[in-house]
């Protein structure tokens, strides 16, 4: 497996080897403010953008121990419908290459590199169901969303990969104490390696390393938390994928370290940047076979940034400049007239007589003022 943790917003928010299963560093969507217990809000968009780099050696044991880089950037856009209905779409480019350092098996002993681009888009819906349990708002959010696969590669595409995620988050940012963010995502990945490949392929772990591809479906599952501060958020994941044939040590698991910041406090810009650890092990499979799990790098390096323009909450309303510029015309109008009837009233002359409440009898030497 490849990480595909691009870069979300830093606060914390989803799903498979190549679907991160939180968007605390995840770009690809660009759902980072719903899925992370944030204001759910309308009429916002979030764009961020990412750059990943890892370089490994003997990572690959089936193809002549070989060193393997990576290069990933990616674009992320969301956009917000409603306070609970998110639609985004990410793109970018995964350059790869491997170097044998012992051609054997028939092997090449040079250095064999693939390029491809990879695409998709979601749609997520959230809400916050605390308040039916009587809690404070945001407490606790759950949600769902489904993500397609539209990835261009070097081979022939049969059919998108759509994966499902339940979402659920918590935010406990009003804390005195230890103010926190919180979320856990459990998605499901179908089998997808027929999608690339003929079955009679001499397939290597390097080629479904590259395509994050696998012939056996998984259960995806990421638990996160975020400590905002006012200087930066630092943020930790665990993330596991667990094949249908791999054991636990081989399944793909890692863990992700976080940091946000906002160099400039009165724009809606963020800076991160994060390292991916691999935990799981690595047994490699004869070229020609179907492993059962991807394979997992020790280390995966992230730096990016991203750009959002917080909208409307869901008590808000949306008025536009020239609504309020004739809104205040009108007021101003207004309090014109009144500030007239205020000086008017000074000289207006009142007749009549004034009755007792009590005795209902008329009353002499009544003065009568307005403040």
């Amino acid at each position: 497996m490849k990480l595909w943790i691009l870069s979300f917003l830093f606060l914390s928010s989803i799903v498979s080897a190549s679907e991160r299963t939180s968007e605390t560093l995840d770009a690809r969507r660009g759902l980072y403010r719903l899925l992370s217990a944030d204001s759910l809000e309308k009429d916002s968009y979030h764009f961020i953008t990412s750059m990943q780099f890892f370089q490994q050696d003997g990572m690959l044991k089936d193809t002549e121990n070989s060193s393997v880089r990576d290069t990933k950037t990616t674009l992320g856009f969301g956009y917000a419908l409603t306070p609970h209905i998110q639609l985004s779409a990410n793109g970018g480019f995964n350059i790869a290459s491997r170097t044998p350092r012992a051609a054997v098996n028939g092997g090449s002993s040079g250095t064999d590199a693939i390029d491809i681009v990879q695409g998709g888009a979601a749609i997520t819906g959230v809400y916050d169901i605390g308040e039916y349990l009587h809690l404070q708002s945001r407490r606790f959010t759950a949600g769902v969303s489904v993500w397609i696969d539209f990835e261009k590669i070097t081979r022939f595409i049969d059919s998108p990969n759509i994966i499902p995620t339940l979402i659920f988050s918590t935010d406990h940012t009003d804390h005195p104490v230890l103010p926190f963010r919180s979320h856990l995502n459990l998605g499901f990945r179908p089998a997808n390696g027929a999608r690339f490949y003929k079955d009679s392929a001499p397939v290597k772990d390097y080629d479904r390393f590259v395509t994050d591809t696998l012939n056996s479906w998984a259960w995806t599952a990421g638990l996160g938390i975020e400590f905002p501060t006012r200087v930066v958020n630092p943020s930790a994941e665990m993330h596991i994928v667990k094949t249908a044939n791999s054991s636990f040590a081989s399944t793909p698991k890692w863990v992700t370290f976080g940091l946000k910041g906002r160099p400039f406090p009165t724009r809606n810009i963020e800076i991160f940047g994060g390292a991916d650890i691999g935990l799981s092990s690595f047994k490699a499979t004869a070229a020609g076979q179907k492993p059962d799990a991807p394979v997992v790098p020790l280390w995966n390096a992230i730096l990016g940034f991203s750009v959002s323009q917080f909208g409307l909450k869901e008590t808000e309303t949306s008025v536009s400049t020239a609504e309020y510029n004739d809104l205040k015309s009108k007021v101003a109008e207004q309090e014109s007239v009144l500030q007239g009837l205020r000086k008017d009233i000074e000289y207006n002359i009142l007749q009549g007589r004034v009755v007792d409440a009590i005795t209902k009898k008329p009353l002499s030497h009544v003065i009568i003022s307005f403040p």
